[in-house]
């Protein structure tokens, strides 16, 4: 069950920040650093 206050957007920030690829664009990255 999805809480009503769940903020997609948030969680997708935080994870990206936290793996330090929050500043990182795709077409810039290799195969290894998606895995």
């Amino acid at each position: 069950e999805i809480p009503e206050d769940f903020d997609i957007k948030t969680l997708v920030s935080e994870t990206l920040e936290g793996s330090e690829m929050g500043d990182k664009r795709a077409r810039t990255m290799d195969m290894d650093d998606f895995i």
